[in-house]
């Protein structure tokens, strides 16, 4: 058995319709796999953190929420950005964050 890669997949909530979301992120897993599997071997497995949450608690929504991701983040190998991420604040949050932690990102508004 090959190594396990963890993807966190940046991403807001309500963006787009939901199956415009879907297609945007099924893409950049795509591409992001393809690459992974060149760079590691065809035997790397590759999992996907989840980021579907539930109901928020609290009284600020986004505040939790994007505390979720960012604690989910924490688990990640590589942190993907799919394209048009820049628009929205909580994935320039999360980008920041990735950025200063030196996490490993994969930014597909720049790479796709």
């Amino acid at each position: 058995m090959g190594s396990v890669v963890r993807i966190f997949v940046a991403g807001p909530i309500g963006w787009l319709e939901t199956e415009e979301i879907q297609k945007a992120r099924d893409e950049a897993l795509r591409v992001a796999k393809e690459r992974i599997r060149n760079e590691m071997g065809e035997e790397t497995e590759i999992e996907v953190l989840d980021t579907k949450f539930g109901a928020a608690e609290g009284k600020h929504p986004a505040v939790y929420f994007i505390g979720r991701a960012i604690q989910e983040m924490s688990k990640a190998d590589i942190v993907l950005f799919p394209k048009g991420w820049e628009d929205f604040k909580t994935c320039r949050l999360e980008f920041k964050v990735a950025f200063r932690y030196r996490l490993k990102v994969m930014d597909m508004g720049v790479e796709g």
